[in-house]
């Protein structure tokens, strides 16, 4: 079994038509050619999973194994037998895991097991952002009437709910499973934003808020008295 078609950002081919191997099948190849389609450590930027595929796919000669030197005639990937073992067969939504598997590859013997995407939907898109799990706890968030008319227009998660307060502000109810990433971006909006529920988030965004108030005590007060 090969690291091909794991995925379906994964590789579709060998690069230049080499060999197809597995990584137990590598003999004698002096270059192996291993993918890492993986970018889940990024939240705004993501794109490198496709970056394997991508590099396979540029190539646009027969994909017959054989690129000889015009001039020499020599085929450096005949003389260094290089060898394509596929993509490392990475876990979306897991960065630690997928990090384990790019640093000790091992393709084993037994098939992938088939999952339904309803079983995948309920672990990898059970709360918001990067972090998996099936076990969700509900974000109660209001932003404040001069955000409010941003954040009422964006998608956090797809099972969010929202309203329009009284007083313009918005409150946004979002599951998630856990914390980092949705304090990481809570912390964009300052006093924009007040986290309602749960108490352990709203106590997480305030020692952040009260740490990074701590550094810039000195030049606030300096500056309010000047």
């Amino acid at each position: 079994m090969t690291g091909f078609r794991l995925t379906s950002f994964g590789a579709q081919a060998s690069f230049a038509g080499v060999p197809e191997r597995s990584i137990a099948e590598i003999g004698d190849a002096r270059v192996v050619i291993l993918g890492a389609p993986f970018d889940w450590g990024t939240t705004h930027r993501p794109g490198a999973r496709f970056g394997p595929k991508a590099v396979r796919e540029a190539d646009y000669l027969d994909p017959n194994g054989e690129r000889p030197h015009l001039d020499t005639g020599i085929d450096p990937l005949k003389v260094l037998r290089v060898v394509d073992v596929g993509d490392v067969p990475i876990i979306p939504g897991y960065v630690d895991e997928s990090v384990d598997a790019i640093r000790h590859a091992l393709v084993l013997d037994e098939p992938a097991r088939e999952v339904a995407d309803e079983s995948l939907d309920r672990v990898l898109g059970a709360g918001y952002g990067i972090f998996a799990g099936a076990d969700t706890q509900t974000a109660v968030l209001r932003f404040t009437p001069e955000r409010a008319r941003w954040v009422a227009d964006e998608v956090w998660h797809s099972r969010q709910a929202g309203r329009i307060e009284a007083d313009g502000s918005y409150v946004l109810e979002l599951p998630y499973s856990q914390e980092p990433e949705l304090v990481m971006d809570l912390l964009r909006y300052g006093a924009g934003v007040e986290v309602l529920a749960p108490v352990a988030l709203r106590a997480t965004v305030a020692q952040e808020l009260a740490a990074a108030a701590r550094q810039y005590g000195g030049s606030a007060n300096a500056a309010a008295g000047s």
